[in-house]
């Protein structure tokens, strides 16, 4: 029998919960993908945080994790 890997993303969220954290002031909204609009980037944050802390490896709550990746990519061009 194949033995199942147990898969987390506890590197991801460690790299993405740094990244916010350094940030001290974030825009009142941004778009993180086309027509995809954040309004309360906080909340955002804090509530996908939860979601892939609690749900880490479940494939059903990647959106989650992607969604955080899509908004520090944006918020990335925010600064250029």
């Amino acid at each position: 029998m194949e033995e199942i890997e147990n898969v987390n993303w506890n590197d991801e969220i460690e790299e993405l919960e740094t990244f916010f954290n350094q940030i001290n002031k974030f825009p009142e909204r941004i778009e993180i993908t086309q027509g995809v609009f954040v309004m309360d980037i906080p909340a955002m944050i804090e509530s996908h945080f939860q979601a892939v802390r609690m749900n880490n490896g479940v494939d059903t709550f990647i959106p989650y994790l992607e969604r955080l990746k899509h908004l520090k990519k944006a918020l990335m061009k925010v600064d250029d």
